[in-house]
């Protein structure tokens, strides 16, 4: 917001005393002057700025003027002239305004104060330029030292000045309006509305005088900001509109100076602002703020001394167009204008601290949007270093106050430590008690301090807190009108702080005047505001929380209504959506006759992960959006399965898995039939892809980075939609839908398993079939496989470096795991598919068996279900006489590569050996097993490349798995479940992590062998984000993948790796797809023979993904 007051210094000849003819001043003097004592979080600081004429504008005094400030300046300290003291300091003014030296400034107001004192009674013309000149003086030196003598005595010169003008004088005006600037500083200083009002008054008795156009624009202009401090005070909104009629007029009078023209422009804004913060309901008020206030930036050139506050007062506008409109790109100009208006204020400028203040408030609202700590973090620092700049009573301090006791609440909500809050309150308080008690912006504080408390109370349970909260909140509603913009949100925190009373001490009345509150709330808010859903969402908990007590059904009706809206608000919170989506559908769940309904909101909540989940954020940080999104699509898709909608369900979980791995592969999208049609659309998609892939998968937080990133994901959301528009293209990069799922089974079923805790299913997708089959499995339960799960947890916990073991799974209970697993998983599916009645035997060629592949989802994803089975002697109760087994991490993937690279050629064998990796346990059979495939493979140097050892160094290995389409690696390697991207090969130099594989796009990927420690261990956490080295080598471009799922023995490996490549190198073999897995099978077979059946560590950890 912009608020620039004028102030005219006189520096022509002292003869010049004919007001009606007289020649308008050469020089003139600006100054800004913000308010920023009234603001919330986000709105804007003050500064101070100085402007000059345009040398086109000023007659041949001016070019007297400009040759004296150039030279030499000697004055004569001891002079008892008048004119000589005044000529002297004007010229040390000048200079002051070059150099910024305050000495200059004092030099410049000793003179004149000389040559006023000096100046004969009879004399008033002199006497009137002179009491202007050391007014104007004098008022500047205020902005810079807040010493009040400075503007007390500044406004009575003015008035003096004044005092020896006749009325019809056109300069009487120019006295006026420089008394109302005087007094409009001071009041944004102390706050005292007396010194607002006279202002007003100053500025009504100047436009009543004859003025020169340029003064006239001057006046307008103050007056303009004097009425927008007035609005602020009062909340009245004549004087906004008014304010903003004045400088619209000031505008079209300054339309022939760029200086003067940018200066009304920037306080134009300002006052659009101002009156859109009020009702937040004219847009066009925002829309027109911004784009004058970027035009008055335009006028300026690089190095003005007026930028940094036209970049201050454009900034608040984004950030308010952003509160309002939740554009993420706002809220970046914001903090980029901000940032680069505190780095042009020198850090001694008085008005440092506002600028500060006011990047403290944008760095708040992105992170209340993003949640980057780093934000928050910055947030604080900067408006810590305001208030530090700040004067003791200085009357922003309150308003600084408040808006740092905002920010250590976000940090409380965000990180739950129980000091932030503390913290919060102590602040809010401060501020309340050190600002105007009847003030309009009291509510807000009072409500925030009331906020603050109720959260400490939910934490602690202490009663008093909850009960100030409340005393709190009703003192702010009698403030606060029916038609402001902020009633909604007092009425809102009223309400939630009975709620959390009820809670404590169930007491009805506290709850009914809950829900009346925010009936009311619900009704004044605009139906298009980013809050909606916050207030609905309340307003269903509260209805809900009665509907337990009264058993009322129309309680439970009028929840799932509150909800319904929360979740489909067009303009609410991403979250906040997606939260009353969820709750919209568990209320829903047990009621019949909201079947229909219940789909439509776990919709809902599948249609926002991707933007819940936004790739315009590192993958570290998408990946900890998914932890908090917990089971809410194996819950969607249970909720479809009960509805027979089984089409439906294997689309949402398709969609719902693999998020991030699908993001990354969504931006690798084959784009060919598009170049045809559009070529350069195309290659802007290409482009946009390009540089989204590469800070995807960069875990850097460096704030440019991070809004490069957020741009070119908004820039690539764009551009998809407007392939869409494009015929034939309407699905662009949508999910898939079944039309395409069901083509994924082409070597065999594919067999997706959903686990939820009110039933668990298996869809299969089978080949020839246009639609899914679905099989019950009534026998299994979630809670049962989470024992499981931690019963063969010890498998993953005992694989330490790949050739010593710590300890060794006992057989007995890994024996009892895949028991449970073919009697409630398999053997339902394997018998639904007709498999185990082909009575197959294990001495049958192993090519013979049907292949399946399973995709399986919690806490089933981590177990093997390919080595299921009843180990008892003779058993035919085990898997792998029935199947072939793969796995894959999604249906997607299998399209992916069965659509891309069927019947591709080998383009030869990359092998790295790493028996003596620094740092790890030597694994020397790691040369044997390499030598193994050795033999079989063809020599030619394009085909066949080893790195052995110091060979294998990350640079030289990452650039040659681009030329070799398969590649092994006989290494040591580590899953990193704090960072999943950290996950990584050892080798010779250092690690090849996830995150450098998934960065790259091998074209001519078709089969790599992980023969290293755990590749294929998922994240715990994140069970259906397949967060393992296997599954990335597939997004990288392999379509075959074998891996373990823990550490295998050292002899192990060369006898799987032998059996593999002999029957994968045959000479009349055709593409890898689906050869891989026949291969595995029949060397895992070897290593059973060989180890034993209930040797389970040995052979159930390698496994085979893809196709």
């Amino acid at each position: 917001m912009s608020n620039e007051t004028g102030l005219a210094i006189y520096t022509g000849p002292p003869g010049d005393d004919n007001p009606p003819r007289r020649k308008k001043p050469n020089r003139r003097v600006w100054t800004h002057d913000l308010d920023p004592s009234k603001r919330t979080v986000g709105e804007t600081s003050s500064a101070e700025e100085i402007e000059t004429g345009k040398s086109e504008d000023q007659p041949k005094e001016a070019s007297d003027r400009q040759s004296k400030e150039s030279a030499p300046l000697n004055p004569e300290l001891n002079s008892q002239n008048p004119k000589d003291l005044t000529d002297s300091g004007i010229n040390y003014y000048y200079r002051y305004k070059r150099s910024q030296n305050p000495n200059d400034l004092d030099d410049a107001i000793l003179l004149l104060e000389k040559a006023v004192t000096l100046t004969p009674r009879n004399e008033p013309m002199d006497a009137y330029k002179r009491l202007t000149n050391l007014g104007t003086c004098l008022t500047l030196r205020f902005k810079s030292n807040r010493n009040l003598s400075d503007v007390d005595n500044a406004a009575k010169v003015h008035q003096q000045a004044a005092s020896h003008l006749p009325d019809w004088h056109r300069a009487k005006g120019v006295c006026f309006t420089n008394l109302g600037a005087a007094l409009v500083a001071r009041y944004a200083f102390l706050g005292e509305f007396s010194d607002l009002e006279k202002a007003m008054s100053a500025y009504e008795t100047a436009l009543a005088l004859p003025l020169h156009d340029d003064d006239k624009v001057m006046c307008l202009n103050n007056f303009s900001n004097a009425l927008g401090y007035n609005f602020e005070r009062l909340g009245r909104l004549g004087d906004i509109d008014k304010a903003i009629l004045l400088v619209e007029q000031a505008v079209k009078l300054s339309e022939n100076s760029k200086n003067d023209l940018s200066t009304c422009l920037d306080n134009l804004g300002g006052q659009l602002m101002r009156r859109f913060s009020a009702s937040m309901t004219k847009s066009d008020d925002i829309d027109r703020a911004i784009e004058v206030q970027k035009q008055a930036l335009s006028l300026l050139p690089v190095g003005h001394l007026s930028r940094p506050q036209r970049l201050t007062s454009l900034g608040v506008s984004y950030q308010k167009r952003f509160y309002w409109g939740g554009e993420v790109a706002d809220i970046d100009e914001a903090v980029t204008m901000a940032e680069d208006s505190v780095a042009l204020t020198p850090k001694v400028d008085p008005l440092r601290p506002e600028r500060l203040h006011n990047l403290g408030a944008a760095l708040h609202s992105r992170f209340k949007y993003l949640n980057n700590i780093e934000d928050i973090e910055r947030s604080i620092s900067s408006h810590e270093q305001a208030i530090s700049g700040l004067p003791p009573q200085h009357r922003d301090r309150p308003a600084f106050l408040y808006n740092l006791g905002n920010a250590w609440f976000s940090r409380f909500e965000h990180l739950g430590e129980l000091e932030d809050v503390d913290k919060a309150v102590d602040y809010h308080r401060q501020s309340i008690s050190l600002g105007p008690q009847d003030a309009p912006i009291i509510p807000k504080h009072l409500i925030h301090l009331a906020n603050s408390l109720q959260r400490r109370f939910q934490l602690r349970g202490h009663l008093p807190d909850i009960k100030e909260a409340i005393e709190l909140a009703e003192r702010s509603l009698p403030l606060t009108s029916v038609n402001h913009a902020s009633r909604p949100e007092h009425l809102n925190t009223l309400a939630m702080c009975l709620v959390n009373r009820f809670e404590a001490n169930r007491d009805n009345q506290d709850l009914e005047r809950a829900i009346i509150l925010l009936e009311e709330a619900t009704d004044l808010i605009p139906k298009d505001h980013t809050l909606i859903s916050l207030y609905f969402s309340n307003l269903g908990m509260t209805y809900a929380f009665r509907r337990e007590i009264s058993e009322d059904a129309n309680d439970a009706e009028r929840a799932i209504d509150a909800y319904r809206i929360a979740a489909t608000s067009s303009t609410g919170n991403t979250s906040r959506r997606f939260q009353a989506a969820i709750e919209w559908a568990k209320l829903m769940e047990p009621i019949q006759k909201h079947a229909a309904q219940l789909i439509d909101a776990h919709s809902i909540v599948i249609n926002l992960i991707p933007r819940v989940v936004w790739f315009g954020t590192t993958v570290a940080k998408r990946y900890k959006e998914i932890l908090s999104i917990g089971n809410v699509v194996s819950a969607a898709v249970a909720a479809a399965i009960s509805q027979g909608k089984y089409d439906l369900a294997l689309e949402w979980l398709e969609q719902g898995r693999s998020i991030v791995w699908g993001q990354i592969m969504q931006l690798r999208t084959p784009v060919d039939d598009l170049r045809l049609v559009a070529p350069e659309l195309t290659q802007r998609l290409l482009n946009t892809s390009k540089g989204l892939e590469e800070r995807s998968t960069s875990g850097a937080e460096i704030e440019t980075e991070s809004m490069i990133r957020r741009r070119a994901a908004g820039k690539w959301d764009s551009l998809i939609e407007e392939v869409r528009q494009i015929p034939s293209f309407e699905g662009f990069m949508k999910p898939r839908t079944i039309s395409d799922l069901v083509k994924v089974a082409r070597s065999g079923p594919v067999a997706v398993i959903n686990i939820h805790s009110t039933r668990c299913d298996a869809l299969i997708v089978q080949e020839d079939t246009s639609s899914v089959k679905h099989i019950a499995l009534p026998s299994l339960s979630r809670q049962k496989l989470v024992s499981l799960w931690e019963s063969f947890r010890s498998v993953l916990e005992s694989s330490g470096a790949r050739a010593i073991r710590v300890s060794q799974p006992e057989g007995k209970n890994v024996g009892t795991v895949l028991s449970v697993l073919w009697s409630q998983v398999v053997e339902p599916i394997l018998d639904n598919l007709g498999y185990t009645k082909l009575k197959q035997s294990t001495t049958q060629e192993q090519t013979r068996l049907p292949h399946i592949t399973w995709c399986a989802t919690g806490p089933l994803a981590f177990l093997p279900l390919h080595a299921a089975g009843i180990y008892d002697k003779n058993s035919q109760s085990k898997a792998f006489q029935y199947v072939v087994s793969s796995y894959t991490p999604t249906l997607t993937a299998l399209l992916d590569v069965n659509g891309s690279k069927t019947g591709s050629p080998n383009t030869g064998i990359l092998a790295i050996s790493q028996p003596h990796t620094p740092g790890q346990s030597p694994i020397t059979s790691t040369i044997e097993e390499v030598e193994k495939i050795k033999a079989y493979a063809d020599l030619d140097p394009t085909k066949w490349k080893w790195f052995n050892d110091k060979e294998a160094t990350t640079e030289a290995v990452l650039h040659a798995m681009e030329n070799y389409g398969w590649v092994h690696f006989a290494s040591h390697a580590t899953q990193f479940l704090g960072d999943p991207r950290k996950s990584a090969f050892y080798l010779y130099d250092g690690v090849l992590s996830l995150g450098e594989i998934m960065a790259k796009s091998f074209r001519n990927g078709e089969f790599a062998f992980l023969s290293a420690c755990e590749t294929a261990a998922g994240d715990g956490e994140l069970p259906d984000e397949a967060i393992h080295l296997a599954a990335g080598m597939i997004m990288a471009g392999y379509q075959s993948v074998i891996a373990t799922l823990w550490s295998v023995k050292d002899a192990d490996a060369p006898l799987v790796a032998d059996v593999v490549y002999s029957k994968l190198l045959k000479k009349d073999r055709g593409s890898i797809n689906g050869q891989a897995a026949f291969a595995l099978h029949e060397a895992v077979a070897c290593l059973r023979k060989e180890r034993g059946e209930k040797a389970f560590e040995r052979w159930v950890p390698f496994v085979h993904m893809g196709c």
